[in-house]
Parts: C-alpha cells; structure tokens; sequence
C-alpha cells in the first residue's frame, strides 16, 4: 500500500507526535534542558539521574511523580540523601504500588533511589525524629509512624484521634509532642497535645478548655513543657499562650494591651519572645514579650493592608518579611527592637531562613528566588513556574508544581548559590 519512502515518513511522524506530545515524559518539563536530555525509549526509568536546568541559578532538576497530582508535605537532606515525604492520587510511574503517603529517596546529586509506600492514608505532618523520621496521618484512625533511613516502618502508635487534623510535631527530650486540633459541634477550635516516648507509647493527652477558639501559630519545647502560641478568637481576637505539661491540664495566659494582636511567627530570646504580628487594622508590629508575657517593646511598620508576616533571627538582626494585596515589604531590624529599615518589594513571597544566606520564594505567581540582604534582590528569578508549596532544604530547592509525569509533580532542584 504504501512505498518505502511513505512508510518512512510515516514513522518518522508517528514518532515526532509522541515526543512532542509528552510520549518520552521528559521532554515535557519546562524545568529541563530539551538539549541534553537523553532519548530513552518510549518505556520509564525508576531509577535515573537528574537532568540540567534551564534556569541559570539551578544546576539539575528532578521530577517526582506519577499521572495524577502529588502534593508536597516534608523533605530532609541527611547521609548524603534527599528525602521527600509526600501524598499521591497517582498509581503509575514513580507511584506504582503506593496508595497514598510516599517517600522517595534520591541522592544528593539527583539521582533517583526508591519510592516507598507509608501509609494508606494521607501523611499530615512529618518530621526529623530518632534514627530518621516521624511521620503523622491523617483522621480517623490518625497514626504516628516512626520511619527509618531506608524507609522502614520501625514502630506505630494509633493515635485515637477522631476528627483531628494535626499541625505540628516538636522533638523533646526523650519523645515527642504532636499537636493537633479540632473543632466541635459548635464550632469552636479545640487545641490537642499528645505526649508520646521515643518508642512511641502514648504518655498523655492534653486539650484546651477555654472559651475561645484556639488557632495554633508556633510552639517551643522548654523544659518538659510545650508553649503553645495561639490565636484566639471568640467575642474578640487575642493572642494567646498555653502551657501544656504531661499529667496536667494545659494553662493559658494572654497577652494583654490596648491593640489586639494576631501572631504569625514567635522566636524566643533571652528574656522571654519576640512576635511578628498584625492588628485588626491591617498594620504589622514586633512585640517584645516578658516571660510573662508582659510587653516589653513594641515596633510599628506603619505600612497599611497588612495581611500576613514572617520573621527570621540572623547575625544578631530579626529579618521580617509582610504580605500585602499590592506586594510585600521586607524590613531589617536590629536586635534590641528598636529600629529597623524597610524596603517595599513587588512580590509577595514565602519567607525561609537557609543555608548561611536569606532567601524568599514567592509560590503565589511563581517561584522567585532572592539572595536577600538589607533589602537587596541579587538574584532573580529562579523560574516563572506556578507552585504550590516550596521547601528548601540545605542547598536543594523542593517544591509542587506542574512537571513531568502529569498534574501536580513534586520536583528537586540543586540551587547554583
């Protein structure tokens, strides 16, 4: 029927239409050099190197994923690995044979390992733990799994949670503290601490009991207790402190002045907590708190439609970065919380700490990187791809957006910093 010459064509076609229409998964990221990418069969590799970036401040990038939507929960750098913690709806490539909860391994130079199942149900909250790492699901029938290097489950406690999501997991001495919440017929927020050891057995359970709706925002481990800084809310909207101790009824304490504050980031120093924090107004304030949660300093910005705030302690300054509908600002101030300098920026970023320099993602209109220090942008950007949530971890870049395989991929990049 057809010549050689038209079977030839014919093939040559077929072929162009796979590799360009996503047959060879690949070629279909925008985050990887099309140039140097390798033509493997139209098959799959589950274990495979990391490929170059097309963006200047990336060295490789990796894809995680399968044809569905992955979502990003926690990732760790340690013994010269990566390790990514996350959820899947997919059941293919990467996904094969895991139901929900995931961890993959790769190498610190991008190369895959393995891709673990962890659960059947989704992993709400993971954390670094003795020997590797604790991991929380989700209600009902919430567990805590205690997950070695190579990505074994040790040990699980069933938590007995009914309708509890859980919030935050913080390390102590000789255990751990899981704090969850929920709320009740009514309506109100309920605030949970549950004590467990190091081989996870269940110490103690703890609940708030106040007439306001507790929101967690930060919590510190200090001396065999957990502060819990909250926001509540009710009649009218304070900030609030709960002291939570094994064997006890939690205690809250609440910070009293002529303004009502909503904490966004606490960081403790010498004589009691600085907050980040904005009023009902819309303006942005550090606040230096006693112990005793007497106020010690107050800071104003003066910056109007303030939405939400960020803050970070380096080089004896607190770094803090401001959200806002128009952009953010980003302000340096000093360490006595008396002065600072500010400086407005059109993007309204996720604030990190990281790796012995500042740096901001913004995962709203796309991931930006900058190298930011007294207020200065020196690298930007990192890429224009939309994301929904961003980790960095050490010097790799961790983040959930739209890759590889289909939908929402989970992708690792080295950061060229």
């Amino acid at each position: 029927m057809f010549s050689k010459q038209q079977k030839a064509i014919i093939i040559f076609l077929t072929v162009t239409i796979l590799v360009l229409g996503g047959g060879i998964y690949l070629n279909r990221n925008r985050f990887f050099n099309k140039a140097v990418v390798p033509v493997q069969s139209l098959g799959y590799e589950r274990v495979r190197s990391a490929t170059a970036s097309l963006s200047s401040t990336l060295k490789w990038a990796q894809a995680v994923g399968g044809s569905a939507d992955e979502t990003l929960v926690g990732a760790f750098s340690a013994n010269g690995k990566i390790y990514i913690f996350g959820n899947t709806s997919s059941s293919d490539f990467d996904m094969e044979d895991i139901e929900k909860g995931f961890l993959a391994i790769l190498l610190a130079n991008g190369e895959t390992v393995n891709f673990l199942p962890i659960s059947a149900s989704p992993i709400e909250q993971v954390s670094i733990a003795e020997g590797g790492f604790l991991a929380v699901t989700a209600s009902p029938s919430a567990q805590a799994l205690l997950v070695n290097f190579d990505g074994e489950i040790t040990k699980s406690l069933l938590l007995n949670s009914q309708n509890e999501k859980s919030e935050k997991i913080i390390l102590m001495d000789g255990g751990y503290a899981v704090l969850s919440s929920s709320a009740t017929a009514g309506g109100k927020k309920l605030l949970f601490v549950t004590f467990i050891s190091n081989n996870l057995e269940l110490i103690y359970k703890s609940v708030s009991n106040e007439a306001y709706s507790m929101s967690i925002v930060d919590a510190y481990a200090i001396g065999g207790q957990i502060i819990a800084f909250c926001h509540a809310s009710g009649a009218d909207e304070r900030m609030a402190v709960g002291t939570f101790c094994a064997g006890t009824s939690p205690v809250f304490r609440y910070v009293t002045d002529s303004e009502s504050y909503i904490p966004y980031r606490i960081l403790p120093y010498e004589k009691g907590w600085v907050v980040c924090a904005i009023d009902a107004l819309g303006q942005a304030y550090l606040l230096k708190l006693s112990h005793s949660l007497t106020l010690d300093g107050k800071l104003i910005f003066n910056i109007a439609n303030c939405k939400t705030c960020d803050m970070r302690y380096q080089g004896g300054n607190y770094f803090v970065f401001v959200t806002r509908n128009d952009g953010g600002f980003f302000a340096k101030v000093n360490g006595s919380v008396t002065d600072s300098t500010v400086k407005s920026l059109a993007h309204n970023f996720s604030y990190y700490n990281d790796y012995k320099i500042l740096r901001a993602l913004d995962t709203t209109s796309g991931i930006v990187m900058g190298v930011i220090y007294d207020g200065e942008v020196t690298k930007f950007p990192l890429t224009s791809a939309p994301a929904a949530k961003a980790i960095l971890v050490d010097n790799f870049l961790v983040f959930q957006g739209q890759a590889v395989f289909g939908g929402q991929d989970v992708v690792v990049s080295m950061m060229d910093v």
